[in-house]
């Protein structure tokens, strides 16, 4: 059961946070670009290069961290332990990546830096 104590907390700091200057607002805004390649209409071969594109074209003022990393997405996990890229600048809006030795299947991207995003759903075959 949640406490009347708590409510009181979470909304004082729901006011908080609705109080400070829309600039200081947008300033700490994470950024979630959106993945425009891959898509859904998207077929790689194991082994063969290709980029990733996402829209770079309105990142906030400050980005928390402008580097970014690219992953991985098979049944919704992530595959943390083996980046595609990384190191690369989200502003770049594309970075190159190896299609990794993986079963012929769907799987997405994942786009992480100063948040994420995942791309729509696509295959990866052995061609």
């Amino acid at each position: 059961m949640i406490s009347a104590s708590r409510v009181i907390s979470f909304i004082g700091l729901l006011a908080l946070a609705a109080s400070l200057p829309l600039s200081e607002r947008e300033e700490n805004t994470a950024w979630a670009p959106t993945i425009n390649y891959p898509n859904k209409w998207t077929v790689w071969c194991v082994g063969a290069s290709h980029h990733v594109y996402w829209d770079a074209s309105n990142p906030p003022p400050q980005i928390t961290n402008p580097h970014g990393s690219i992953y991985l997405v098979t049944n919704n996990m992530v595959d943390f332990d083996h980046p595609l890229a990384q190191g690369f600048l989200l502003t770049a809006g594309v970075a190159t990546i190896t299609v990794p030795s993986v079963p012929p299947g769907w799987y997405q991207v994942d786009l992480d830096g100063d948040s994420g995003d995942w791309s729509a759903p696509f295959q990866i075959t052995n061609c």
